[in-house]
């Protein structure tokens, strides 16, 4: 059996699907319910790192699974084959996540709804080049955390 044959995509997508959700509620509530104004360079920066933070925690877990079932990393095929599937997966969550705060009355303000769906969609597909990359970056970025939580571990 391939070491890929093991629920990591599963797993990762209902990970990333809960930290997705998660993020656009926190977001959605600081923007619509207590009526924070993202107009500064910190408080921008401060959303895009808490959001990106957060969007790291199902790598982390993926790496910290696929060290304990297979004893080590997956390999560059692996990793890239995941990193495509995930992007899929990914721009998926995203995309059903815009629709439900376009549903739910959110728009960006100053943009047309109609132009909204297309810078959308312009999103989704741009970020699909550019995400497969940074997904492979991720992978290879938790997997050096859990190694080096390994090595304090063990005292080295």
């Amino acid at each position: 059996m391939s070491r890929s044959d093991y629920p990591y995509t599963t797993k990762f997508a209902q990970h990333y699907a809960i930290f997705a959700a998660s993020v656009a509620i926190v977001v959605y509530i600081l923007i619509n319910v207590i009526g924070l104004s993202f107009n500064g360079a910190i408080l921008r920066g401060a959303l895009i790192g808490g959001c990106i933070g957060a969007m790291i925690v199902p790598f982390q877990w993926f790496a910290q699974s696929y060290r304990d079932n297979e004893g080590c990393r997956s390999t560059g095929g692996e990793a890239w084959k995941f990193s495509l599937v995930w992007s899929l997966i990914a721009m998926a969550v995203h995309a059903l996540v815009a629709v439900a705060l376009f549903a739910i009355g959110w728009r960006i303000p100053g943009i047309l709804p109609q132009e909204q769906v297309q810078m959308v969609g312009v999103l989704i597909a741009v970020g699909l080049f550019l995400q497969v990359p940074i997904f492979r970056l991720f992978i290879w970025s938790a997997f050096s955390g859990v190694e080096a939580r390994e090595r304090r571990a063990r005292g080295g």
